[in-house]
């Protein structure tokens, strides 16, 4: 096969005119589009934090090759405006057509659904780094998305971007972005009458607005795909036996592989320094402790930051790209060298194995089961780690608040999902708790809030009750429960 594979790479700028001109068709012995609409979204959601995405398998096409395979258009396109076909997709077909059901919002049912479904970013969430509630979508032709999707001025009112305006044409993304930001501009200047917090208010969305357009404009341009071309006059029968074996051996990696192959140029082996630390943290079980470590890492480096797109910057010599207060965008490495990472790798085993101590002898986690979220440990450790660094006069308030966080945590279920952006805002809201005591983070509040249901734990069981329970009365009542 000397020269039959050419690797190549394109933006997402030019896939998504590709993928209208109708350039990508599928061969008849693939499996139709089966992606469901959470699972869109998430392609949605990497594409959008420039995460990587997997690299598309492609066979350069020519009439005998799209005639002997029965080569159909993308489930769902429009053939009526398709130029001439230019690639056979062998593997990649459910990711572009994710991106063509997200894009070019064809009017047909999502699969397994049984209507249409559209996709929008929340602007708003999306810059609070709350990545995990800005990607969302809407079903049917009646839902609130189809209404929206008419509605240019209401979208900018609810800073909801429907990505249906990326598939539109080349500018279209451009133009929504300006007249979002226009928008806010002219509130802005409306609202001199209407007092200064309307002002104010429009004024800061107009700066979101802007800031929001830069981002998605580098995406959108800079954002690239990786792809293997193979060669227009490779035999039929090559073609098939590649795809049968990348369909049947393909195994997917978690993180911790993909960061362990990434630190093996750098001299260090983290599947070594896990196989040390196991046995010390092996009191909760839970299967992604080797994540967690990397999660508190990132946590104490990275200010609370902790997705998978972070984890890769504690890659030693990896440069991120990060803003300072005065809006000027500079380069940070966190990492230095092997033997930084390797004494930050000792720092969160340490505050895994304290905050595991802490949890058994102070909040009654007597073994595993007893801990209903383990993935609040990371959040747990970091907030711990952060308060034995304060002054000592400070330190037995910052244990109490850390006491009232966790309760307020574990009794509103915060660590049951979204658990990432969900830590990533906790670490920070419990610093700012910790020097200035009026500013306690929003769960202290939410679990405070009368006749709410909570689940309260005894005895290994779990009963409901309702009441007005607040951190303190339920620490009386679990004393003297």
């Amino acid at each position: 096969m000397r020269n039959a594979q050419k690797p190549a790479h394109i933006g997402l700028f030019e896939l998504v005119d590709r993928i209208r001109d109708g350039h990508y068709v599928i061969p008849d012995f693939q499996r139709k589009f089966v992606w469901d609409p959470p699972k869109v979204r998430d392609l949605l959601r990497s594409v959008f934090l420039d995460y990587y995405v997997g690299t598309l398998l492609l066979w350069k096409g020519k009439s005998d090759n799209f005639k002997a395979l029965s080569c159909e258009s993308i489930q769902g396109y429009d053939a009526s405006s398709r130029s001439e076909p230019k690639h056979i997709v062998l593997d990649g077909q459910q990711r572009l057509s994710a991106l063509h059901y997200a894009f070019m919002a064809p009017r047909m049912n999502a699969p397994g659904r049984r209507s249409r479904y559209l996709y929008f970013i929340r602007i708003d969430r999306f810059l609070e780094e709350a990545y995990d509630d800005a990607f969302v979508y809407s079903w049917g032709d009646w839902g609130w998305g189809s209404r929206l999707l008419e509605d240019r001025e209401e979208q900018f009112r609810t800073h909801c971007l429907p990505l249906a305006i990326i598939g539109k044409s080349t500018f279209s993304l451009e133009d929504w972005c300006s007249d979002y930001r226009r928008f806010w501009e002219n509130e802005e200047r409306q609202a001199g009458d209407h007092g200064e917090d309307r002002r104010s208010q429009a004024q800061g969305t107009a700066r979101m607005a802007a800031k929001f357009a830069d981002y998605v404009r580098d995406i959108y341009r800079a954002y690239q795909v990786t792809y293997i071309e193979l060669d227009d006059d490779l035999a039929i029968d090559k073609v098939c036996d590649i795809f049968q074996k990348i369909n049947s051996t393909g195994q997917a990696l978690d993180i911790f592989d993909l960061l362990n192959a990434l630190l093996r140029p750098k001299d260090v082996g983290l599947k070594e320094l896990w196989r040390e630390a196991e046995e010390r943290l092996s009191f909760v079980g839970a299967k992604r402790m080797n994540v967690y470590v990397l999660q508190v890492m990132s946590i104490l480096a990275q200010d609370g930051l902790c997705s998978p797109k972070y984890l890769y910057y504690l890659v030693p010599g990896q440069k991120r790209r990060v803003r300072r207060p005065d809006g000027l965008a500079v380069e940070k490495v966190h990492f230095k060298s092997r033997e930084e990472f390797e004494e930050r790798w000792t720092e969160a085993v340490a505050a895994l194995e304290t905050s595991m101590g802490r949890l058994r002898a102070q909040y009654g986690v007597v073994s595993s089961r007893f801990l209903p979220y383990p993935a609040i440990l990371p959040a747990f450790a970091g907030a711990l780690r952060e308060a034995q660094k304060r002054p000592e006069a400070e330190r037995m308030g910052a244990q109490r608040k850390i006491s009232q966080w966790y309760w307020a945590s574990v009794f509103t279920q915060r660590y049951s999902s979204a658990v990432e952006s969900t830590a990533a805002g906790d670490y920070r809201d419990l610093g700012r708790w910790y020097r200035v005591d009026r500013e306690a983070p929003r769960v202290i509040g939410e679990f405070r809030t009368p006749c709410v249901s909570w689940i309260f734990i005894r005895s290994g069981r779990a009963a409901p009750f309702t009441a007005e329970l607040s951190i303190s009365r339920f620490l009386r009542v679990r004393r003297t429960g």
